[in-house]
């Protein structure tokens, strides 16, 4: 019941527990890892200085959050190597007093109420979605698209789904590029040394959002 993106298409889609969770442990990054495999055959195409349409499945929005989104080139280890290129402080996935509960969707994850437009904040008790911006400058390339998002209410939990994309951009070197973006946040995990608070009516802020926020 937890939340999954649903566009672009993630990796990984039967698992919707967050990262270190069950037996054997979700695992950084992707809930892969770095050895997994990862098929870009259906890369969802995008533009530098366009959008990625973001939506998500599941029901369980936990009172909402904060979360990011962010590219690396290949699946690493080193959060240090995925870098941010939107951030949501508050009311992600939803602006909501707990979760958003309804029935089974048509492939049989639990569901709630989708907002009825893109990039509408003002919306409460439904599963947002946006069109999350790129960087202009960003070069052509092919990316693993990141959503990392941290709860408001329940256990400190880390989630993250990626999915592949492709930019038509600028040239140039695309680590360089990356480079020049902030580091993803990471905390709740298991050889992390930071652990986030459950603060009621707060979501949490991140220390180096990026300019896109």
């Amino acid at each position: 019941a937890h939340m999954i993106m649903r566009t672009p298409p993630a990796f990984f889609k039967a698992s919707t527990s967050p990262l270190g969770s069950v037996s054997p442990p979700i695992q950084f990054p992707c809930q892969g890892g770095a050895s997994a495999t990862y098929d870009f055959g259906n890369a969802t195409q995008a533009t530098a200085g366009g959008t990625v349409p973001v939506s998500f499945i599941g029901s369980a929005v936990h009172g909402g959050g904060s979360c990011q989104l962010s590219l690396a080139t290949t699946a690493s280890a080193d959060p240090k190597n995925w870098h941010v290129v939107h951030s949501i402080m508050g009311g992600c996935v939803a602006s909501a007093k707990g979760n958003l509960d309804r029935g089974p969707d048509t492939d049989g994850y639990p569901d709630a109420v989708e907002c009825s437009a893109a990039d509408s904040d003002a919306q409460s008790e439904c599963k947002k979605k946006w069109n999350i911006p790129l960087p202009q400058g960003l070069p052509s390339g092919k990316y693993l698209f990141a959503w990392t998002w941290f709860n408001t209410v329940g256990n400190r939990e880390m989630y993250m789904n990626c999915a592949p994309i492709e930019v038509k951009g600028a040239s140039g070197s695309q680590d360089d590029f990356l480079k020049t973006l902030p580091g993803i946040f990471m905390a709740n995990v298991e050889a992390q040394p930071c652990v986030t608070k459950e603060l009621p009516g707060l979501s949490l802020p991140f220390p180096d959002p990026g300019t896109s926020v």
